[in-house]
């Protein structure tokens, strides 16, 4: 690919290759894939690279395994073809969800799965899901390979717990056993073309009538994809309620998170959308993990 915005353009053949060129060229260096987030920070001088490294030719494009034994999917793999998996489709329809939500189908074209994770955008759609789904990912580095819960991968807005010579190779999901229940709440002004005021996704195992495991992920109402703990434990191993549901939409709104304002919404807005997004995307998991009723 041409590389107006950077003096040196390098694509490894291998992992390896790829961290040794980024030892060696340190903080002068950025990774790019699909680059829909890494271009508009070039264009607009937000970073100044030296160097960029390709690293979409790598093979860390695959997606394998299944729902009960987990998943692994490979770090390039694009938005378009977690869309269009027709395993995805049948075993983990709440990451097709996900994707196909992800900007337009320009964007869905090239955007990686890995990239939507390293930009660290609190409001991203795959983060957002993959936190609800307690997802890790593998990272390579010249000292190894090491695995990290993706709830604790970023660290603030643009920030991850990567060194500059390291490379996020892998997503990797937990099995997840039945019944279960899923589900991804996404606010937004245009739908899929808009950034989420607010997003929720919840995945809910019941035992009976009652919440045996809950993880509720709530995105762009902080500085992170965040679980909303308070709601998660009022819920945790109790009768499924209306009463329930109210009460953990308000934890999660009043204590679970936090708000700003901004071009997109008030914070008093984003509060009131929590609220509702969070009782939504819990009665949608739990309708569907009951079999389609409530």
């Amino acid at each position: 690919m041409n590389a107006p915005l950077a003096k040196e353009m390098h694509e490894p053949k291998s992992v390896d290759e790829a961290i040794a060129l980024l030892q060696e060229k340190g903080k002068e260096a950025a990774l790019i894939a699909g680059g829909t987030d890494l271009v508009i920070k070039l264009k607009e001088g937000v970073i100044e690279p030296i160097a960029l490294v390709d690293i979409l030719k790598l093979p860390l494009n695959y997606i394998k395994g299944s729902r009960v034994r987990g998943f692994q999917i490979g770090a390039t793999t694009s938005a378009k073809e977690i869309g269009n998996s027709s395993l995805l489709k049948k075993e983990l329809p709440l990451l097709v969800d996900a994707a196909i939500h992800l900007g337009g189908p320009q964007t869905q074209e090239v955007a990686t799965i890995g990239g939507n994770i390293c930009n660290a955008s609190p409001c991203a759609n795959f983060t957002n899901v993959l936190v609800a789904l307690e997802a890790s990912v593998k990272i390579q580095s010249p000292e190894g390979e090491r695995v990290t819960l993706l709830k604790d991968f970023s660290r603030g807005p643009g920030v991850t717990e990567l060194d500059a010579s390291e490379i996020m190779t892998e997503i990797q999901i937990p099995g997840i056993e039945d019944p279960y229940g899923t589900s991804y709440v996404k606010h937004t002004l245009r739908k899929e073309m808009d950034i989420a005021i607010v997003g929720v996704a919840v995945l809910v195992l019941p035992d009976g009538n009652r919440v045996r495991k809950i993880r509720i992920a709530l995105g762009s109402v902080g500085a992170t994809v965040l679980l909303a703990e308070n709601a998660q434990r009022v819920m945790q191993g109790q009768v499924f309620t209306p009463h329930l549901v109210e009460t953990a939409g308000r934890l999660a709104a009043e204590k679970d998170a936090s708000y700003i304002d901004d071009v997109r919404s008030s914070a008093t807005y984003r509060k009131i959308i929590t609220d509702k997004a969070v009782k939504r995307a819990v009665e949608k998991a739990w309708t569907m993990a009951k079999g389609g009723k409530k």
